[in-house]
């Protein structure tokens, strides 16, 4: 009995030796596939570092940009009051610009009218006085006996 249990023992402890090793092949297996995934890993948390670096120098680039803008819409805040002002000013001499026109228009017309009066008035003065100079020379001529 004593060898049928050295013999059973040794069977056993191959047995639990080849479940050791079969359990160590596991865990080997096991620990080269968290290794991996720890590789995976360590990569994924350099691209992930490095995206976010690139996202922090965007960020950085993004304030200043709404820096400098807030600085233009500062500087530009009255802007849009002149513009107006402006423009109503324009108007306004535009206004004035077109009733002076207007005027000078009317003007212009009663000068004309003015000038075709007295172009006419001018035309019977000497009609008028070229008329009473004959009468003159003929009366002139009368009194001298000639007619």
């Amino acid at each position: 009995m004593v060898q049928y249990d050295a013999s059973e023992r040794n069977n056993n402890l191959e047995r639990s030796n080849e479940h050791l090793l079969s359990r160590l092949a596991a865990t080997l297996k096991a620990k080269e596939e968290s290794d991996s995934r720890y590789a995976q890993t360590i990569l994924n948390l350099e691209t992930a570092e490095s995206s976010n670096r690139a996202l922090l120098r965007e960020v950085q680039d993004a304030r200043a940009v709404v820096t400098r803008l807030s600085a233009h819409v500062a500087r530009s805040a009255g802007w849009e009051e002149k513009i107006s002002a402006l423009e109503e000013e324009r108007d306004d001499l535009m206004q004035e610009r077109d009733a002076e026109a207007a005027r000078a228009k009317g003007l212009e017309m009663k000068a004309s009218s003015l000038s075709d009066k007295c172009g006419e008035s001018y035309s019977w003065v000497l009609s008028t006085d070229i008329a009473f100079s004959l009468q003159i020379i003929f009366v002139s001529l009368i009194a001298d006996g000639c007619l």
